[in-house]
């Protein structure tokens, strides 16, 4: 039981340490984006966007891992969740990352945030087809692993408490069972109170 709780709590603080080091990257991104508008640095436009391109797409990536690491945290307390699909998501985290890296890096990807076709594909000769492809398919390769989280976090409230009406407290809110029937416990993490019969 003990190693299992150790091994759950080293999951976890490599989530948040992993979120926390890709975040203080993306602030020196940041920093330095703010020098170059300042006129403090000077930096050229397509290398501008190539930062921006990456501090945006870092932030909300990190962030995301980070808050699923301590959502999951939390809400194992309550219901089985897997830590192998846990390690999974790490995995793909980490690899999209370097996938979204070279694009932008190695391949000059600078789309910022609006990388929805067809800006990708139609550059104005800014950025080559390999690097939106690489930064296209690490984000796809994020997305599977944070939707292989979520599911797994389903499947789990489903398994112990009968359905998500039931794991989100809806059957609570209803009326159909009083608040004091229901466990004391919530899982602040996740934003939500997941009320398990």
């Amino acid at each position: 039981m003990e190693t299992t709780m150790k091994s759950r709590n080293n999951l976890v603080v490599s989530y948040i340490t992993v979120g926390g080091i890709v975040i203080i990257v993306m602030m020196i991104f940041g920093i330095l984006m703010l020098l170059a508008q300042g006129g403090v640095m000077d930096l050229p436009a397509a290398t501008f966007y190539q930062f921006l391109t990456i501090h945006g797409t870092g932030m909300i990536g990190a962030s995301a891992l980070a808050a699923a690491g301590v959502m999951w945290y939390f809400l194992s307390h309550y219901v089985d969740l897997s830590k192998k699909v846990m390690a999974i998501n790490l995995v793909l985290f980490l690899i999209g990352v370097v996938m979204v890296i070279i694009g932008v890096f190695s391949f000059k990807y600078a789309s910022s945030w609006t990388f929805l076709y067809p800006l990708p594909a139609l550059s104005a000769s800014a950025w080559g087809t390999i690097g939106a492809l690489l930064y296209l398919f690490g984000m796809l390769i994020l997305g599977m692993g944070f939707l292989l989280f979520y599911l797994d976090s389903g499947r789990a409230i489903i398994k112990k408490c009968g359905s998500l009406a039931k794991g989100l407290g809806w059957d609570v809110i209803s009326g159909e069972k009083s608040e004091k029937d229901a466990p004391s416990g919530a899982v602040v993490a996740s934003r939500r109170r997941y009320y398990c019969c």
